[in-house]
């Protein structure tokens, strides 16, 4: 069993705004591309964030799908 991290609601808003550097950006999508989970808060917060978007909708959906694994 390898590594499971929890995303942050601030490194998500970070990333939707393109506030990280390059490498934050790629070992995000790194993570997300391997198996990462995020807390009720975080999707609370990030669903209630103002910009949140439909693709904001669907990643918060995938999060979902990686956490019930």
């Amino acid at each position: 069993m390898g590594k499971k991290f929890l995303i942050d609601t601030n490194t998500l808003i970070d990333a939707q705004m393109q506030k990280l550097p390059e490498s934050g950006l790629r070992f995000l999508a790194d993570v997300i591309n391997q198996d990462f989970t995020i807390s009720f808060i975080t999707y609370i917060e990030f669903l209630g964030y103002k910009n949140a978007t439909k693709a904001t909708e669907e990643f918060i959906a995938l999060a979902n799908r990686c956490s019930n694994r």
